[in-house]
């Protein structure tokens, strides 16, 4: 139920953050509102591609990241348009006429937690899928001792009991719970 929960709220969130930089970003306005790095004001995505890969390494701002059409790769489409400076002039409320140096907007930093959020949601998603399986596999190796020492048992070797759990308090807030586990 854990993994259930997470995995939808994580995938509830993603469709959120998709509409977000669907309505806030746009490759128009990238193309259009480009800082003038380049020899000459590009007007394509050509031109800007052909602008980083000529000025990639040398520093000028803010590094090259290849564009990926959402058609193409959808997750990193979504994933580039926040986490690189290379398409902050995408987002609806970047001044083109501001410092080019200056690589965060309202939208881009709403967009980012958004993004942030659905990935929380899906790693602890996926960590309920770790606890279950270590859940399994402790219940296994606890079955097979159970099962080991319960002939032994019954071959007069001992109690048949290899397992015992312990609780006891350790301070006045806390406690601890030990579980002793004898092999013969």
């Amino acid at each position: 139920s854990g993994w259930y929960k997470y995995h939808n709220d994580g995938l509830d969130e993603r469709a959120a953050y998709e509409h977000f930089a669907d309505l806030h970003w746009s490759v128009d306005k990238w193309i259009s509102d480009f800082p003038n790095i380049c020899n000459g004001s590009p007007t394509t995505i050509e031109d800007i591609e052909q602008c980083g890969k000529d000025s990639s390494g040398s520093g000028v701002w803010p590094g090259y990241i290849p564009f990926v059409p959402k058609s193409v790769d959808k997750q990193h489409y979504y994933e580039n348009l926040g986490k690189y400076d290379w398409y902050i002039s995408g987002w609806s409320d970047w001044d083109p006429n501001a410092n080019p140096y200056e690589k965060e907007t309202d939208l881009r930093t709403q967009y980012r937690a958004m993004r942030y959020q659905s990935n929380q949601d899906l790693d602890k998603a996926n960590a309920f899928v770790w606890v279950s399986v270590a859940a399994r596999a402790f219940s296994l190796a606890e079955t097979a001792i159970l099962i080991h020492n319960r002939r032994g048992a019954e071959a007069g070797g001992g109690d048949g009991s290899p397992i015992s759990l312990h609780a006891r308090p350790r301070g006045r807030t806390g406690g601890e719970v030990a579980l002793e586990v004898r092999f013969k």
